[in-house]
């Protein structure tokens, strides 16, 4: 149900194998070759939690 979740949002599911999607929303599967998966838990959380201030400091003041 998850996967089918992102899907219905337009965000490309990791574990689409079972599932059906509508493909004319999502850029074709050729963009995501790059793609990796999370390694370290612990520092994506750390990160996000930083990220929103990163925003304002490195995108909104740019945009003033």
């Amino acid at each position: 149900m998850g996967q089918r979740d992102l899907g219905d949002g337009s965000a490309r599911p990791l574990r689409d194998a079972h599932v059906e999607l509508d493909e004319d929303k999502f850029l074709p599967i050729e963009h995501h070759a790059a793609v990796k998966r999370i390694k370290d838990a612990g520092a994506w959380v750390a990160t996000v939690k930083k990220l929103p201030q990163m925003w304002q400091d490195q995108v909104v003041s740019a945009m003033e």
